[in-house]
């Protein structure tokens, strides 16, 4: 079955299992304890998060169990939540963000190799990898940084598409959210921006 062309989200490094079978994700995401997508907001508050907790399928020790972006005053602010990611060698939290349009998109990351810390975004559209002077904030629970609006050109307003990945010695261990049933255009969260 030939499927139309669709702008998909390219794929986070090197080795994400392909799972196929729906029943298995759905048992894998029971067995992570996911759950389904939730947005939030505190009332009068102008800053909007979107949470995404249906995180899975972990092939390793260490699991994403949500990834958080928030539009505030700064920039977009994102946050992992992981577990047994502190003593690995190398640890690459990422999101690929995106306009509806396929006309920005940007892969943002927070990499620790050997102890030294890198937050960057690399624009998927022009090739290119601009390196954060913000600091991410790394903890046994996982991993924040802030990156200015500046550095996301095409992202100021509407909607946001997203996807989450844990990397973990160089692969792809878990995903946020789930890819759902069509590998070629799986799904995403959203982040609307006023």
């Amino acid at each position: 079955m030939n499927h139309p062309a669709q702008p998909a989200l390219p794929r986070y490094g090197q080795g994400m299992p392909r799972i196929v079978v729906p029943v298995l994700l759905v048992l894998v995401g029971a067995l992570t304890g996911c759950a389904a997508d939730a947005p939030t907001s505190a009332e009068g508050d102008t800053d909007t998060a979107v949470v995404s907790s249906e995180c899975g399928p972990s092939t390793d020790p260490a699991v994403l169990t949500a990834v958080t972006l928030t539009d505030d005053a700064d920039g977009l602010a994102i946050a992992w939540a992981t577990a047994g990611t502190a003593s690995r060698e190398t640890v690459l939290w990422s999101v690929v963000v995106q306009d509806a349009a396929y006309e920005a998109a940007y892969q943002i990351g927070v990499k620790v190799t050997g102890g030294a810390t890198t937050a960057f975004v690399f624009d998927q559209l022009d090739y290119t990898q601009e390196n954060l002077t913000a600091s991410p904030e790394i903890t046994d629970g996982g991993a924040a940084v802030v990156v200015p609006w500046e550095a996301l050109p095409g992202l100021e307003t509407g909607t946001i598409e997203w996807r989450g990945a844990l990397n973990v010695d160089g692969t792809d261990v878990a995903v946020c959210p789930l890819p759902g049933d069509d590998l070629l255009d799986p799904a995403k969260a959203a982040l609307d921006r006023e």
